[in-house]
This record gives structure tokens, sequence and C-alpha cells, in this order.
């Protein structure tokens, strides 16, 4: 009778030997396929076209995760595919916050926060900088907050391949006398072209112009029409590889 306990308490331990064993494979086979995924897709990466994807990082990271709780599951009672719902739930969780850490990443959604308007029609883009929060006023000296904006709008323009002109169109409001207004949308025009240049974006392709108040936007009649008047427009179109 002992023999026989002893003999079924040996069975026993190497049966929950053999499943333990089972479970670490499935793990080790599971987490090897992703890891070479994760590192396939580094190489993709490391190449300049395409871009590294958050989200796509984000999928395979939360996969290798989900892989090693899917197994923790399998081995509570969930079966071989604890390992596949763990890569399913892990992929989703992961994939969602690698496009929200891409999205506020973005150069796009940086100067949105920063109240800068962005409007795109096809492959032509214009950014329109307040020049009030641009420079002190009556001047072309950059305030510090202008000179983040701008370094925003450098980061934008590198994120996009530009192989076209880029115009640079200062102007201001009716409030001071037509030639002054002139003279300091030139100022600033050339102000934020040379700013651009020394954020290492190609300035033989950037043209600065100053408008004066001859083309505004709002009514010069109120404080805020004059506001929204004494602008910068950066303007450019993208051209695409054929």
């Amino acid at each position: 009778m002992i023999r026989w306990q002893i003999r079924k308490g040996l069975d026993d331990t190497m049966q929950r030997m053999m499943k333990q064993n089972q479970r670490l494979r499935r793990l080790s086979c599971v987490l090897s396929l992703t890891m070479l995924a994760l590192v396939g897709c580094r190489s993709t990466f490391n190449n300049p076209t395409p871009k590294p994807s958050l989200a796509g990082e984000g999928v395979i990271a939360g996969a290798v995760y989900g892989a090693a709780i899917g197994v923790a599951i399998g081995g509570a009672g969930a079966g071989p595919a604890g390992p596949v719902v763990g890569v399913l739930a892990g992929g989703i969780a992961g994939g969602a916050m690698g496009q929200y850490l891409e999205r506020h990443q973005s150069p796009l959604w940086q100067l949105q926060q920063q109240g800068i308007k962005v409007v795109q029609v096809g492959d032509n883009m214009r950014i329109i900088l307040a020049s009030d929060k641009l420079f002190y006023p009556n001047s072309a000296t950059f305030l510090h907050n202008g000179e983040y904006s701008l370094d925003l709008v450098a980061k934008l323009l590198r994120h996009y391949p530009i192989k076209s002109s880029l115009d640079v169109d200062a102007y201001t409001d009716t409030h001071a006398a037509a030639a002054a207004s002139l003279a300091l949308s030139k100022q600033r025009a050339q102000a934020v072209a040379g700013y651009l240049w020394e954020d290492n974006i190609d300035t033989r392709f950037v043209v600065a112009h100053g408008y004066g108040a001859s083309q505004f936007i709002n009514t010069n009649a109120t404080a805020a029409g004059r506001a929204d008047n004494r602008r910068v427009e950066v303007k450019f179109r993208i051209l695409h590889d054929v």
C-alpha cells in the first residue's frame, strides 16, 4: 500500500512537471516568433523609408507581454488558448497606446496645441501664426514663446518632403501708416525666414514677403479683427516622389 502511494505520488509529480514544461515551450515559441517579428520590424525601421511607427511597435510589445500573461492564464486553467488570447489582447492594447503616443508626438498636433492654425487643401499647406504671439508690439524681435512656435513650424517642415518654394508672408493691420506697416511686415517676414534658416531649414527655397495691411482677413474696426490681421503665414506645397 505504501509503495503504491509513493509510486502514485511520483507519477502525479512527473505529470505536473510535463505540463509545466509544455507551458514553458509554448511561451518560448510565442516569444521567439514575436521577437523575430520585432527584429524584422526594427530592420525596416532602420531604413529611412518608411518611418518608424509607434503604433506598430506598440502592437508587437503588447503581444510579447500578452503572450506571457496568456501562459499564466493557461496555467490557471485556460489551456493552450491562453497565449493566443494574451497575444491578441496585448497587441490591441499596445497598438492603441502606440497610436496615442504617435499622435501626441506629431508636429501638427503640437502646433494646434499652441493655437496655431494649419490649413491643408490637397498638398498645399498654410500655417497661420498670430504676430502678437511671435513678436513684441511694433517690432520684429521675437518673444520667447514665439521662438518655440517657430521651432514647431521647423519640425513640421522637416516632417514633410518639401521640394517647392517656401513662402513666408507677413501682414499687419491698419493702425499705423501704410509705409510703416509695410516696412514692419517685411522685417517680420525676413525675421521668420532667418529663424527657420538657423533651424536648419534650407532657405534657398524660402521667399519672404511683407504685405503691410493690404490683405486683411478680418475687419480692422475691432481689436479682435486687427489681431487676426496681424499675422505671419508660412506656405508650401508637398511634392511627392514619382
